[in-house]
């Protein structure tokens, strides 16, 4: 857990990948944050170091939507998508 103050939550869920960057924007999807929101990754895709449409990027294993019902449904025990 970083430097706030979260809660952290057991969703029996894994993002792994070959890209840092693109693995991010995933964890930030599920954690409700918008690129622009995280600095580093709003400007690596900004000058076009990195790919930030997540329709462009593989997903293997759940769906980002299936992803994002298990996870809001453990993190805030409600589904949000």
């Amino acid at each position: 857990m970083g430097t706030g103050e979260g809660k952290p939550v057991d969703t029996d869920l894994i993002i792994a990948g070959t890209n840092p960057v693109a693995v991010d924007v995933v964890g930030a999807r599920l954690l409700g944050f918008r690129l622009q929101a995280v600095h580093y990754m709003d400007q690596l895709i900004r000058i076009g170091y990195e790919e930030g449409d997540l329709t462009k990027v593989t997903l293997k294993g759940l769906s980002l939507n299936e992803t994002e019902k298990i996870f809001s449904l453990a993190a805030y025990g409600y589904q949000i998508v």
